[in-house]
Protein backbone atom coordinates (compact mmCIF):
# COMPACT_ATOMS: atom_id res chain seq x y z
CA UNK A 1 0.00 0.00 0.00
CA UNK A 2 1.16 3.30 -0.80
CA UNK A 3 2.19 6.19 1.80
CA UNK A 4 -0.23 9.13 1.49
CA UNK A 5 2.27 12.29 0.09
CA UNK A 6 0.94 14.62 2.95
CA UNK A 7 3.77 17.26 1.16
CA UNK A 8 1.85 20.15 -0.33
CA UNK A 9 2.38 20.80 -3.91
CA UNK A 10 4.01 24.95 -4.27
CA UNK A 11 0.41 26.06 -5.79
CA UNK A 12 -1.89 24.52 -2.48
CA UNK A 13 1.26 25.97 -0.45
CA UNK A 14 0.11 29.49 -2.19
CA UNK A 15 -3.53 28.84 -2.00
CA UNK A 16 -3.30 28.11 1.50
CA UNK A 17 -1.27 30.95 2.76
CA UNK A 18 -2.99 33.31 0.20
CA UNK A 19 -6.13 32.56 2.29
CA UNK A 20 -4.50 32.81 5.31
CA UNK A 21 -2.80 36.66 4.45
CA UNK A 22 -5.19 37.60 2.34
CA UNK A 23 -6.61 40.02 5.62
CA UNK A 24 -6.74 43.18 7.09
CA UNK A 25 -4.02 41.81 9.75
CA UNK A 26 -2.19 38.32 8.69
CA UNK A 27 0.12 36.71 10.97
CA UNK A 28 3.66 37.63 10.60
CA UNK A 29 4.60 34.23 10.18
CA UNK A 30 2.39 33.37 7.28
CA UNK A 31 3.38 36.67 5.38
CA UNK A 32 7.03 35.64 6.13
CA UNK A 33 6.36 31.92 4.94
CA UNK A 34 4.60 33.06 1.41
CA UNK A 35 7.44 35.98 1.19
CA UNK A 36 9.85 33.01 1.83
CA UNK A 37 7.96 31.21 -0.94
CA UNK A 38 7.74 33.68 -3.85
CA UNK A 39 11.99 34.00 -2.91
CA UNK A 40 12.16 30.38 -4.01
CA UNK A 41 10.44 30.79 -7.15
CA UNK A 42 9.49 34.62 -8.35
CA UNK A 43 7.77 32.82 -11.58
CA UNK A 44 5.27 31.59 -9.07
CA UNK A 45 4.74 35.08 -7.81
CA UNK A 46 4.37 36.68 -11.47
CA UNK A 47 1.77 34.25 -12.79
CA UNK A 48 -0.28 34.21 -9.49
CA UNK A 49 -0.09 37.63 -8.77
CA UNK A 50 0.07 39.92 -12.18
CA UNK A 51 -0.76 43.29 -11.09
CA UNK A 52 -1.22 43.65 -14.57
CA UNK A 53 -3.80 41.41 -15.18
CA UNK A 54 -5.38 42.16 -11.79
CA UNK A 55 -6.13 45.68 -13.06
CA UNK A 56 -7.33 44.31 -16.58
CA UNK A 57 -9.81 41.91 -14.52
CA UNK A 58 -11.04 44.93 -12.00
CA UNK A 59 -11.65 46.68 -15.37
CA UNK A 60 -13.75 44.50 -17.20
CA UNK A 61 -15.47 43.98 -13.81
CA UNK A 62 -16.56 47.59 -13.76
CA UNK A 63 -17.60 47.99 -17.03
CA UNK A 64 -21.24 48.59 -17.39
CA UNK A 65 -22.62 45.61 -19.55
CA UNK A 66 -23.92 42.41 -19.97
CA UNK A 67 -22.26 39.19 -18.97
CA UNK A 68 -21.65 38.32 -22.93
CA UNK A 69 -20.22 42.24 -23.45
CA UNK A 70 -17.59 41.22 -20.64
CA UNK A 71 -17.08 37.88 -22.08
CA UNK A 72 -16.48 39.56 -25.40
CA UNK A 73 -13.89 42.26 -23.77
CA UNK A 74 -12.01 39.17 -22.14
CA UNK A 75 -11.69 37.60 -25.40
CA UNK A 76 -10.08 41.04 -27.01
CA UNK A 77 -7.76 40.91 -24.56
CA UNK A 78 -6.36 37.38 -25.20
CA UNK A 79 -6.81 38.08 -28.71
CA UNK A 80 -4.63 41.53 -28.07
CA UNK A 81 -2.23 39.12 -26.20
CA UNK A 82 -1.94 36.28 -28.67
CA UNK A 83 -1.98 38.75 -31.53
CA UNK A 84 1.26 40.56 -29.48
CA UNK A 85 2.90 36.82 -28.58
CA UNK A 86 2.98 37.46 -24.82
CA UNK A 87 4.00 34.14 -24.77
CA UNK A 88 7.55 34.43 -26.11
CA UNK A 89 7.97 37.86 -25.16
CA UNK A 90 10.45 39.35 -23.28
CA UNK A 91 9.52 41.05 -19.21
CA UNK A 92 9.66 44.61 -20.95
CA UNK A 93 7.37 43.55 -23.51
CA UNK A 94 4.73 41.37 -21.44
CA UNK A 95 4.58 44.81 -19.59
CA UNK A 96 4.31 46.77 -22.28
CA UNK A 97 1.51 44.27 -23.91
CA UNK A 98 -0.73 44.73 -20.55
CA UNK A 99 -0.41 48.49 -20.53
CA UNK A 100 -1.60 48.26 -24.22
CA UNK A 101 -4.60 46.17 -23.08
CA UNK A 102 -5.31 48.48 -20.47
CA UNK A 103 -5.05 51.81 -22.35
CA UNK A 104 -7.24 50.22 -25.02
CA UNK A 105 -9.65 49.19 -22.80
CA UNK A 106 -9.78 52.27 -20.71
CA UNK A 107 -9.83 54.65 -23.98
CA UNK A 108 -12.89 52.71 -25.54
CA UNK A 109 -14.66 52.82 -22.17
CA UNK A 110 -13.86 56.63 -22.24
CA UNK A 111 -15.22 56.75 -25.94
CA UNK A 112 -18.19 54.79 -24.98
CA UNK A 113 -19.17 57.11 -21.90
CA UNK A 114 -19.14 59.76 -24.06
CA UNK A 115 -21.27 58.57 -26.83
CA UNK A 116 -23.64 57.56 -23.98
CA UNK A 117 -23.27 61.45 -22.21
CA UNK A 118 -24.06 62.58 -25.60
CA UNK A 119 -26.68 61.07 -26.79
CA UNK A 120 -29.00 61.36 -23.46
CA UNK A 121 -27.86 64.51 -23.00
CA UNK A 122 -27.95 65.40 -26.94
CA UNK A 123 -24.95 68.29 -26.69
CA UNK A 124 -22.67 70.07 -24.15
CA UNK A 125 -21.79 72.70 -22.72
CA UNK A 126 -18.32 74.18 -23.91
CA UNK A 127 -16.86 73.74 -20.22
CA UNK A 128 -18.01 69.74 -20.65
CA UNK A 129 -17.34 69.15 -24.17
CA UNK A 130 -13.67 70.17 -23.75
CA UNK A 131 -13.84 67.96 -20.69
CA UNK A 132 -14.17 65.22 -22.47
CA UNK A 133 -11.93 66.02 -25.22
CA UNK A 134 -9.17 66.44 -22.85
CA UNK A 135 -10.01 62.53 -21.68
CA UNK A 136 -10.28 61.53 -25.11
CA UNK A 137 -6.74 62.93 -26.07
CA UNK A 138 -5.24 61.86 -23.08
CA UNK A 139 -6.12 58.23 -23.32
CA UNK A 140 -5.97 58.16 -26.63
CA UNK A 141 -1.78 59.51 -26.13
CA UNK A 142 -1.66 56.65 -23.31
CA UNK A 143 -2.36 53.75 -25.92
CA UNK A 144 -0.37 55.22 -28.82
CA UNK A 145 2.65 55.75 -26.60
CA UNK A 146 2.73 52.51 -25.34
CA UNK A 147 1.97 50.77 -28.68
CA UNK A 148 5.41 52.89 -30.21
CA UNK A 149 7.26 52.22 -26.84
CA UNK A 150 6.75 48.15 -27.76
CA UNK A 151 7.77 49.04 -31.54
CA UNK A 152 11.05 50.30 -30.23
CA UNK A 153 11.27 47.85 -27.64
CA UNK A 154 11.25 44.86 -30.26
CA UNK A 155 12.64 46.99 -33.02
CA UNK A 156 16.17 47.33 -30.41
CA UNK A 157 16.02 43.57 -29.53
CA UNK A 158 15.65 42.17 -33.01
CA UNK A 159 18.31 44.16 -34.57
CA UNK A 160 20.77 42.12 -36.09
CA UNK A 161 24.34 43.33 -36.64
CA UNK A 162 26.13 43.49 -40.09
CA UNK A 163 29.88 42.87 -41.11
CA UNK A 164 31.01 43.65 -44.01
CA UNK A 165 34.25 41.89 -44.97
CA UNK A 166 36.72 42.13 -47.40
CA UNK A 167 36.59 39.44 -49.85
CA UNK A 168 39.62 38.00 -52.34
CA UNK A 169 39.51 40.39 -55.71
CA UNK A 170 38.32 43.10 -53.94
CA UNK A 171 34.42 41.77 -53.39
CA UNK A 172 32.42 42.48 -50.55
CA UNK A 173 30.80 39.94 -48.47
CA UNK A 174 28.05 40.97 -45.90
CA UNK A 175 27.31 38.21 -42.89
CA UNK A 176 24.52 39.43 -40.50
Amino acid sequence: MKEKNTKLSEHDKFVELFRKTNTDNPNPKDVAEIRKLFASNPQLYYNKINAAEQAVENLIDKVKGTAISKEMLKMNVENFRLKFDYDDASLMEKLLIEQIILCWMRMYIMDNAYTYNLMNEGSFSLDKAQYWERILSSTQNRFLRAIETLARIRKITQATLQVNIAADGGKQVNVA
